[in-house]
């Protein structure tokens, strides 16, 4: 009888702790509260076309999902969105540019007031480096996303002033950003096929996988010697 009690405490505990190891949850996300100006510029290093897409503007930033938030960084938060992305070789359909390429970059979204000891401007509340990504940008319909999805394709990696974040040092990370309401839209040259930039709205949401508390561990143990003692007494 005392064989069947390890095994089921062993199970359940396993059961309940597995779960938490590796959790990806949407942590933070934003909206705009300004219009963002782009900015579109291209060269040819190595006799590859490159576009590169430059923009920054107010948002209105929010953590979401997480216990942990301190009081000062609770709610909607006044912050700055500055954003950069290169990619080779976009494709061109008629008059209108329309780009599906992999697209690679970093942005920073920083407080707006003091924190802290940091002045207006500098804490970082998330930043990243990415790509290759996903990116869908088109004239068509006056719209332009940048996503990136987990394994295989995530090649994301968050960092932030606020060390209260749950993330995994090598989690699977993720994010969207999406620039829509753009004006003028997407229109090109019908000369040469490209345009030089244009003002949006802008949004966005961030995945990551959240660190497991102790308490996870504790259960994860117990259930481990569990199951051990009955491995151990079958013997």
């Amino acid at each position: 009888m005392r064989i069947y009690k390890l095994l089921l405490l062993g199970v359940v505990l396993v059961l309940a702790a597995v779960p938490c190891l590796a959790t990806p949850i949407t942590f933070a996300g934003y909206t705009e509260s300004a219009p963002t100006d782009i900015t579109v510029t291209y060269s040819t290093p190595g006799g590859f076309p490159t576009n590169t897409i430059t923009g920054a503007g107010a948002i209105t930033f929010f953590f979401e999902n997480l216990g942990s938030v301190p009081a000062g960084l609770q709610g909607n938060l006044a912050a700055t969105l500055n954003f950069t992305a290169s990619s080779t070789d976009p494709v061109l359909s008629g008059a209108q540019f329309r780009d599906q390429e992999q697209y690679s970059g970093s942005f920073t979204i920083t407080l707006n007031s003091a924190y802290g000891a940091y002045a207006p401007g500098t804490f970082v509340l998330l930043a990243a480096t990415f790509g290759p990504t996903n990116s869908d940008f088109a004239g068509t319909i006056g719209s332009m996303s940048f996503s990136d999805s987990r394994p295989p394709n995530s090649e994301v990696l968050f960092t932030s002033d606020a060390n209260f974040l749950p993330l995994t040092p090598n989690g699977s990370e993720a994010f969207w950003l999406s620039m829509f309401n753009i004006s003028p839209n997407l229109n090109t040259n019908p000369t040469n096929h490209m345009f030089t930039g244009f003002t949006a709205a802008s949004g966005g949401t961030f995945e990551g996988d959240i660190i497991p508390e102790p308490f996870s561990f504790l259960l994860l143990g117990s259930g481990l010697v569990g199951l051990g003692l009955l491995r151990r007494k079958l013997r």
